[in-house]
This record gives structure tokens, C-alpha cells and sequence, in this order.
């Protein structure tokens, strides 16, 4: 987790940007007894405390800390298409379908910096110090988007994997990405996942959609078979 002796005039941690989940993982990683003493060794000079923590670490009780499970939508890709798309919602097959008509792929085609301009330029996104460095540290072939047949952009997408870091089930994190309007209109947000999922399906690998929060939003996840695998979010506040 990140710190900072005086942040917003207090010292406290928190969650370093673009990382969902952190925690105790590993061989301990569902021992309540564990997660206690890990997070009572925080030196109490943090007074204020934002952590979020992982899906197997169970909710500890501590005095003065709040928990709470947040939302967050993944997708087992270790079967065929043909077996995944038949837990699509009806409603997105068929938006698939009339989006296959309307859309072309492209795979690493953008820039990492034109990516970056493009979510600051977004309104009601949220942006990091860092974006353009992550983008190069994944690849361009991270970036997966889809254009409309006058070359507009539907919709783009920033999916790294997390391989080179852990060993097991490959992970294909949907970290950030956004519909335009005219996408919105041409179904490409449907398209674009649809497109990711036929690519890593029949491997050992999860999607995780990072969320959501947002009724909307995880409504359109879950439509694509997602199911909830929420995490444990933790705060303190001494003030």
C-alpha cells in the first residue's frame, strides 16, 4: 500500500492507483487471524487508513477499523466460446451480433500516449499520475479498441495480463476503457469484450471487469455471464 507522512494535511495510506486488491495472498491468505495482526502492526501515527484488500481475505474484527465488500465482476475463460457465449444474456448475443456488422478490431494499433490523452479528455473519468508509463510497461498490445466503418472510435479498451507477475490462471484485467457516444449507438462496447473473450477463451485465464459499482454498468457486465466475486475494503479513521 502507498503512504504519505502528511496527505491532505494528515498522515495516512492508501490505495495505490490502478491496483484493485491487495492484502495477505498466498498459503495464509484466509486466516482472519492473520489479516488481524497484519493490519494492527499499522503503526497508529496513520491516522487515516483506506485499504483494500482481496476476495479471499475473510472481514477481521477491529477495533476502530470499518469493513465493507465492494463489487467486482470476473469470468472463468478455461471453456470454448461457444460454452461461454451461451451464458451471455440473450439481449447482449443479439447486440454482438448486430455489432459484428458494425464494427472492425483493431489490437495495438494506439499509442500509449495517444491512449492517455484520450481518457484525460474524457469527462467524469478518473486519471492517475502514471497512466502513459503503465501503458508502456504492458505493451501496446494491451490496448484493444473497435472502429465504426467511417473510422471513428466505437470504443477502446486497456486489458493487461498479470502473468509475468504471478503463477497459475492467466488474468486479463479490463482496467480501463471507454464508449464513445457514436459507439454507444453501434454497440461497440458489446463488441469489444466479446472480442477479448473469443481470444483468451479455452485458456487458463480469468476476466476480471474490475467492478462495477454502478448499476449500469454492472448490469452490462454481468450480461456477458460475469459473476460477482466481491473484496474486502477496510478503513480507519482516528481524526
Amino acid at each position: 500500500f502507498a503512504y504519505n507522512r502528511k496527505l491532505l494535511g494528515v498522515p495516512q495510506i492508501y490505495q495505490p492507483p490502478y491496483t484493485q486488491q491487495l492484502g495477505i495472498y498466498g498459503r495464509y491468505e484466509e486466516d482472519v487471524v492473520l489479516v488481524k495482526a497484519f493490519l494492527d502492526a499499522i503503526p497508529k501515527r496513520y491516522v487515516r487508513i483506506h485499504m483494500q484488500l482481496n476476495a479471499s481475505n475473510p472481514t477481521p474484527n477491529i477495533k476502530n477499523w470499518t469493513f465493507k465488500r465492494r463489487t467486482n465482476y470476473v469470468l472463468s475463460l478455461n471453456r470454448s466460446y461457444q460454452e461461454i457465449s451461451s451464458g451471455f444474456r440473450s439481449g447482449h448475443r443479439s447486440s454482438i451480433k448486430k455489432a459484428q456488422k458494425l464494427n472492425t478490431l483493431e489490437r495495438g494499433k494506439l499509442s500509449s500516449e495517444k491512449l492517455a490523452k484520450f481518457m484525460r479528455e474524457q469527462k467524469g473519468s478518473v486519471h492517475f499520475m502514471g497512466m502513459q508509463a503503465l501503458i508502456d510497461w504492458f505493451g501496446k498490445e494491451s490496448i484493444w479498441s473497435a472502429r465504426l466503418a467511417d473510422g471513428t472510435l466505437g470504443a477502446i479498451g486497456f486489458f493487461p495480463t498479470l502473468s509475468r507477475f504471478s503463477k497459475g490462471k492467466e488474468r486479463v484485467i479490463y482496467l480501463f476503457g471507454h464508449t464513445t457516444e457514436a459507439g454507444r449507438v453501434g454497440l461497440s462496447g458489446h463488441f469489444l469484450l466479446d472480442e477479448v473473450i473469443q481470444h483468451y477463451a479455452e485458456e487458463e485465464a480469468v476476466l476480471d471487469f474490475e467492478g462495477s459499482e454502478l448499476p449500469g454498468v454492472a448490469s452490462f457486465f454481468r450480461g456477458f455471464g460475469a459473476i460477482d466475486f466481491d473484496y474486502l475494503v477496510g478503513t480507519r479513521n482516528q481524526i
